[in-house]
C-alpha cells in the first residue's frame, strides 16, 4: 500500500526580503520548505512570515538564491529533514518522476 502525503510548500520570508535557510550538515545551505502553512508559520523565526512557493517560483527563488537543495521540513516519521535538489523536488510536486 502506498501512502500519500499532502504538500502546501512554503517558505519563511522576511519583510526585509530574507529567506529562511538552513545549514544541512556539510557545509552546504539549503531553503527551508515547509509541507503546509500551519507549520511553517507555527516554525517561523520572529519578522518570518510563511509564504507559499509552488513548483512555478521555487526554481527561480532558488535561482536568486544560489541554493540548490531544499531542506523538506513539517513531514512525518523518517520524511521530515529530508534535503533533495530543487530540481527533484519540483517534479514530484508536477508529479513527474516515478
Amino acid at each position: 500500500m502506498t501512502e500519500h502525503t499532502t504538500i502546501s510548500p512554503h517558505i519563511l520570508a522576511h519583510s526585509d526580503g530574507r529567506v529562511l535557510t538552513l545549514p544541512d550538515g556539510d557545509g552546504r545551505r539549503v531553503i527551508a520548505v515547509f509541507s503546509s502553512e500551519s507549520i511553517a508559520s507555527a516554525m517561523a523565526p520572529s519578522g518570518f512570515e510563511p509564504v507559499y512557493c509552488g513548483a512555478e517560483d521555487l526554481p527561480a527563488l532558488s535561482e536568486s538564491l544560489h541554493i540548490w537543495l531544499i531542506g523538506l521540513l513539517g513531514l512525518p516519521d523518517d520524511l521530515d529533514g529530508s534535503i533533495l535538489p530543487v530540481d527533484n523536488f519540483v517534479g514530484v510536486l508536477l508529479e513527474e518522476l516515478p
